[in-house]
């Protein structure tokens, strides 16, 4: 919110508010998701992303309306901040995606080893050809950038699929959990 109070001195778009409140209705789910887990458990230091994507799926799907969504998404358990991160990077993503992508939006995670990689595509038209995250004014990317290399200490690529359409790959080492 206060990102957009410095781009948007005056107002704050319809779009924005609709963008922000996904996001607080997603950190809402997954505190919902640890408040039932610390009642059974008070020592709650890791969730599993498969019922963070669970309890955010209905509002997901409610945002995306027609366009539909598919959940591709391994069992890791994740601590309770990194969690947090991939729903709002999840959001953020599939906002992006409603935004200027086309046809249903698939959501993957996928573990090989140590590392953990969140994917979101489409099939819409793709990032134009001169497109640089670096350089692109949009704070929807300087969020995603920050939450991937401080909260994840990952990296993040953008690329056009072969067969039509955008897709961002999250890439981020999977911490131990007893580490913490």
């Amino acid at each position: 919110i206060g990102m957009q109070q410095m781009k948007h001195a005056e107002f704050v778009s319809v779009a924005e508010l609709e963008r922000l409140t996904q996001h607080i209705q997603s950190l809402a789910s997954i505190h919902d998701l640890l408040t039932q887990q610390a009642r059974t458990d008070a020592d709650v230091i890791s969730v599993s992303i498969r019922a963070v994507m669970e309890k955010l799926l209905p509002g997901l799907q409610l945002m995306v309306g027609e366009r539909g969504i598919i959940f591709y998404i391994a069992d890791l358990h994740l601590p309770v901040r990194h969690s947090t991160t991939v729903a709002v990077l999840v959001n953020e993503l599939i906002s992006n995606s409603l935004k200027h992508g086309k046809g249903t939006i698939e959501v993957g995670l996928a573990i090989q080893d140590r590392t953990a990689t969140l994917e979101v595509r489409d099939s819409g038209p793709g990032f134009p050809e001169d497109f640089n995250p670096e350089t692109a004014a949009n704070t929807g990317l300087d969020l995603i950038s920050s939450l991937t290399t401080i909260d994840l200490a990952g990296t993040v690529r953008y690329e056009n699929r072969p067969e039509g359409g955008a897709r961002v790959l999250i890439t981020f080492p999977i911490p131990a959990i007893n580490a913490l």
